[in-house]
């Protein structure tokens, strides 16, 4: 019997501890969320003044921001791709997606994207703290 109760205890205490750890994380992922979004108008701000004066980054005292480009490729159409991949005989372009370097091969060599396959660029700002 007194084994029961201090089990009891234990899974009781297990429980209260659980769940406070995601009222933690909760909380956390709102104010991860807001501190996000501000440094998402913070990027836009340095983005934009990056267009404007036609660089592509900013060295200060602070840091040094950055634009980098992101490329991804996607499958729209399984069937339509694996078509191709056999015509092709690009068996190379398989992974557990399509490898984005052997699309943006073909991208470049053929102005045109193999069937089925979505790609997409994304400009996006880095900041790197000041090494002084």
């Amino acid at each position: 019997m007194n084994d029961t109760l201090k089990i009891d205890n234990v899974i009781s205490m297990y429980i209260q501890l659980r769940d406070k750890k995601e009222a933690i994380a909760r909380k956390m992922k709102v104010k991860t969320a807001e501190i996000n979004t501000a440094m998402g108008g913070l990027e836009r701000i340095i983005k934009e003044k990056a267009d404007r004066d036609g660089v592509n980054s900013f060295k200060t005292a602070a840091g040094t921001a950055f634009l980098e480009t992101t490329s991804r490729a996607s499958v729209g159409d399984w069937d339509k791709v694996l078509e191709f991949i056999k015509q092709e005989n690009m068996y190379h372009m398989l992974t557990k997606g399509v490898s984005k370097v052997v699309v943006k091969e073909y991208l470049d060599n053929n102005n045109s994207l193999p069937p089925g396959v979505n790609y997409t660029t994304e400009l996006s700002v880095k900041v790197r703290r000041s090494s002084s």
